[in-house]
C-alpha cells in the first residue's frame, strides 16, 4: 500500500453567521439613522460589524492540516504540530458531525470531571481533540453559542469528519475533504 495524503476542508460558518447579522444591523442602524438624524448609530455599528467580520474571517481560516496514511502509519501535521499513530495506537474510525462530534466530547469530558480531572486537564484535552480539525464544530464560537444552532443546521454544516478513536483513552477529530476515501483507507489500515 503505496502512501495517500489528504488535506483538510474549511468551513466558513461563522463568517456566514456574523456577515449575515452585520447586515441585518447595517441596514437597522440605516433606518434608524434616517428616521432621527443621528448617524453615529450607524457608525458604530459599522466598525463592530467590521471588526466582527475580522476576527471571524480569521477564526475560520485555520491553518490547513495534511493527514498521511504511510505503509502502517498515521501521520498528521498541522504547522509545527506532527503526530505520527502506529495501527496498533488506533482503535478505530467513524464518520460524524459537528454538532454529534461536540456533544460527545462534553460528555466524555462530563464523566473525566467527576472521576476527579481539573478543569485545566479539560481544556487541554479539547484541544488535543481538535488539535487536527480546521472546521469549527462549535468549541470556539465567537459568538458565544448564539449562532450555533443556525452554524448547524446549514447544509455545508452537515459535511462528516472523522472520530478517531486511539487505545490510550484518547480521541482525535479529523476534517479531511475526503472524508469517505480517508475512513476506507484507515479502516483498511485498521484491518491488517
Amino acid at each position: 500500500m503505496g502512501s495517500h495524503t489528504y488535506h483538510t476542508r474549511r468551513q466558513w460558518h461563522n463568517l456566514s453567521v456574523w456577515s449575515i447579522s452585520s447586515l441585518i444591523m447595517l441596514l437597522l442602524g440605516l433606518v434608524i439613522g434616517a428616521r432621527s438624524g443621528d448617524w453615529r448609530l450607524l457608525i458604530f455599528l459599522g466598525v463592530v460589524a467590521f471588526l466582527g467580520l475580522v476576527f471571524t474571517f480569521l477564526q475560520d481560516r485555520s491553518v490547513n492540516a495534511i493527514y498521511t496514511i504511510e505503509a502502517d502509519q498515521l501521520v498528521m501535521v498541522k504547522r509545527k504540530d506532527r503526530l505520527v499513530l502506529k495501527r496498533q495506537d488506533m482503535l478505530d474510525a467513524s464518520l460524524i458531525d459537528r454538532s454529534a462530534a461536540r456533544d460527545y466530547l462534553r460528555q466524555k469530558l462530563r464523566q473525566k470531571m467527576e472521576a476527579g480531572m481539573t478543569e485545566e486537564q479539560a481544556k487541554q484535552r479539547e484541544r488535543d481533540f481538535v488539535r487536527f480539525c480546521t472546521v469549527d464544530v462549535g468549541l470556539r464560537s465567537l459568538t458565544f453559542g448564539l449562532g450555533r444552532r443556525i452554524v448547524d443546521t446549514m447544509p455545508n454544516a452537515k459535511h462528516d469528519l472523522i472520530l478517531l478513536r486511539l487505545s490510550k483513552g484518547e480521541d482525535l477529530l479529523l476534517s479531511p475533504v475526503y472524508n469517505q476515501d480517508l475512513m476506507e483507507r484507515l479502516g483498511k489500515l485498521l484491518r491488517r
